[in-house]
């Protein structure tokens, strides 16, 4: 290499790492490692984890009312006004006329009440109903847990391939910046031998600098890139830190390949599973509505003492009486039926329309798989042959130049070269997004 290309070599690394700043990696990341720490950080599946736990506390919640309820009841009365309560005289003077009464009271000045009150749902629908609607509520949210870590994957795979194609596309403009430097240095060579025209060395210039300005873009966009990677993982911004990636694009290349080979059934997928859940809840709801038809059975269970006194004492035995009872209450619904008539019905519609939701979802799944599974096939073709297509390219420009410092070819055939090879690249960079795209998107449909 000689001392100038040296020179233009150290100041294409000088351009570059004034423009990436004083970066420093903050760690080496591969593909795997970045689903992982997605799936660990990020706060929208934190969120959907914590919905799922909350949503078991709600079932042991609801069981707690098939539990009896007993409480401590204590309370505390004074009587300003007792109330007289006629009663026929005869029960008190056996001489008294049939029509005569005498005005009594039955309460005193105070009064006390304390004891244990129990109370048991021997038979309620309303009380099952609500365990079971909880039970399959928390299978529901743990199926939108999992369809959200789906998309986290999908996110974090296209942010990580975003950062590999920007990483690529910074590779390329540096080696292009090179190239127009070469080209630069051949034209001025050849122009101080007569060989070349001052329009010649000024488009040479010209396209120099757009090399350089290319440059300075794909570090944009990298660093972009970069900023939007550590943001789906979950990290806080966090402005002039680089990532170093393990994974290129011939290693996704390798790993999403046989993505579209695996077929899975419609059953097996999370968008049928929720789909499923739903309708098992119309169901239960349907069920328990019905059930409201019959007379619901509670016991109640009183054990305690009464205080009757026109002096409040709270230690005075005597004034204290036992009180005990058990009590067995039914109650049959009368009006409350003509409401759950038309609930009933609601719930009959609402299974039918659940039943089309599931059908539309699983023809849209099906029409968006095939879809993508297509996409797959033809990217990958697609980019077997822009992979070609760029290094047949590349090594035509490569002879082009040396044909050129030679003074065997124009400057004009050197530079539809050139463009040709920079196009090819471009293109073999966005077949190998496409191609990952759609491979995600086997992925993400193939559970979802």
């Amino acid at each position: 290499m000689t001392v100038r290309s040296r020179t233009i070599l150290l100041l294409l690394l000088a351009v570059l790492a004034h423009q990436i700043g004083v970066a420093q990696p903050l760690s080496t990341l591969s593909y795997d490692e970045a689903i992982r720490i997605a799936l660990h950080n990020n706060p929208d599946l934190q969120a959907r984890a914590l919905n799922v736990r909350a949503a078991d506390h709600a079932i042991d919640e609801a069981r707690t009312d098939l539990l009896p309820s007993v409480n401590l009841s204590y309370d505390l009365q004074r009587n300003l006004i007792i109330p007289v309560t006629p009663v026929p005289a005869a029960i008190f003077d056996p001489t008294a006329p049939s029509d005569a009464i005498t005005p009594l009271r039955f309460a005193t000045g105070w009064m006390q009440g304390a004891g244990v009150l129990a109370s048991f749902n021997i038979f309620d629908p309303a009380t099952y109903r609500n365990v079971a609607e909880k039970k399959i509520e928390a299978t529901i949210r743990e199926t939108d847990r999992k369809i959200t870590q789906l998309d986290v994957e999908s996110q974090v795979g296209l942010a990580y391939t975003d950062c590999v194609i920007a990483q690529e596309q910074v590779r390329l403009a540096v080696a292009d910046t090179v190239n127009s430097a070469k080209i630069l240095r051949v034209v001025q060579d050849r122009s101080l031998q007569g060989r070349a025209l001052a329009s010649e060395v000024q488009s040479a210039m010209i396209d120099a600098n757009n090399a350089r300005s290319r440059l300075n873009e794909a570090v944009r966009v990298l660093r972009s890139s970069e900023e939007k990677l550590l943001y789906t993982l979950g990290y806080a911004s966090q402005v002039g830190r680089s990532v170093t990636l393990t994974d290129s694009i011939p290693v996704l290349y390798a790993r999403f390949a046989s993505a579209a080979d695996t077929i899975v059934a419609d059953s097996a997928s999370l968008t049928y599973l929720k789909s499923m859940q739903q309708g098992e809840l119309t169901e239960t709801q349907q069920h328990y509505t019905a059930l409201g038809f019959l007379p619901t059975v509670t016991l109640n269970g009183f054990y305690g003492a009464n205080y009757y006194n026109n002096s409040l004492t709270f230690f005075d035995a005597t004034s204290w009486y036992g009180n005990s009872y058990l009590q067995l209450s039914v109650r049959v619904p009368l009006t409350a039926d003509l409401q759950r008539s038309y609930t009933l019905s609601k719930l009959a519609i609402q299974r039918d329309v659940d039943q089309q939701n599931l059908a539309a979802s699983m023809n849209k799944r099906r029409y968006e798989l095939e879809r993508a599974r297509a996409d797959h096939a033809y990217y990958m073709a697609e980019y077997t042959m822009k992979r070609s297509n760029a290094e047949l390219a590349q090594r035509s420009f490569d002879l082009l130049l040396q044909q050129y410092a030679e003074g065997r070819v124009n400057n004009s055939e050197l530079s539809r070269s050139e463009f040709t090879a920079q196009q090819a690249r471009v293109e073999l960079l966005r077949s190998a997004y496409n191609f990952i795209q759609a491979s995600l998107s086997v992925l993400r449909l193939r559970k979802s």
